[in-house]
């Protein structure tokens, strides 16, 4: 009990494909069009970009595939 048990191979590649897709969901994210209120579509990618960013869901989708256990390493024992 004193050590981590191993890794699973399979969980691990799971977890990283997983991982793939949401950074690609991300980044579709930038370029996919949308339509205004007036009935126009936007297909501007910086429009697309700046609408995404700061009225979209950005922050929750960049939060979701951080990897939050690599950038502050620690202790992740359950209490």
């Amino acid at each position: 009990m004193a050590f981590e048990p191993p890794d699973n191979f399979i969980i691990e590649v799971i977890g990283y494909v997983i991982d793939l897709f949401f950074w690609l969901d991300i980044l579709l994210c930038f370029r996919i069009s949308y339509i205004t209120f007036d009935g126009e579509e936007v297909t501007n990618w910086r429009y697309i970009a700046i609408r995404y960013i700061f009225q979209g869901t950005f922050i929750f989708d960049l939060l979701s595939v951080l990897p939050f256990d690599t950038i502050f390493p620690g202790n992740n024992s359950a209490i």
